[in-house]
């Protein structure tokens, strides 16, 4: 699995097996396990990242650009709270384009252990920078379309994945 054999990376790999038996035996398929599926994605992009950032397997900036999408997500959260508007934020569906962000940088953080893997690693960062960068824009656009007007109407969501 991820990290193994390698040096402080075995957190990582014990997280994803912890996040993907977790929704497995739950089998969260409403609305709540999307939304703990998507903060479950979080948790594990952030802690690959800060790990791999701690073990100076990748600099600081390239973690951050593949993060963007999550902290995009995260300030969208973090402004409903401060105005306590959550049904903005239930209203907001996962996205293909976090799907694909999430796929693409666990393929990028698997490109980062074997010695075979060095010559997809820059391509796969790129393709999880650019998702990323992709996913933030489409979340933030999908916040700013469903926002209330200024009678506290909300157009209709638009279904995810």
């Amino acid at each position: 699995m991820l990290g193994c054999g390698v040096g402080g990376g075995e957190p990582l790999g014990v997280l994803a097996r912890a996040k993907v038996n977790t929704l497995e035996k739950l089998r969260w398929q409403d609305d709540s396990g999307a939304l703990f599926g998507g903060i479950a994605d979080k948790a594990f992009v952030l802690a690959a990242v800060l790990t791999l950032t701690f073990v100076g397997e990748i600099p600081w900036w390239e973690g951050l650009l593949v993060m963007l999408r999550d902290v995009v997500v995260g300030a969208i959260a973090l402004r409903c709270a401060s105005v306590r508007a959550w049904a903005a934020f239930h209203h907001m569906r996962p996205r293909w384009s976090g799907k694909v962000t999430t796929f693409v940088a666990f393929f990028w953080f698997l490109s980062l252990f074997p010695a075979f893997a060095a010559p997809v690693r820059f391509p796969l960062f790129v393709l999880a920078a650019a998702s990323s960068v992709w996913a933030a824009v489409d979340y933030l656009a999908q916040f700013v379309r469903l926002r209330p007007d200024h009678h506290g109407h909300r157009p209709p969501a638009r279904p995810g994945p």
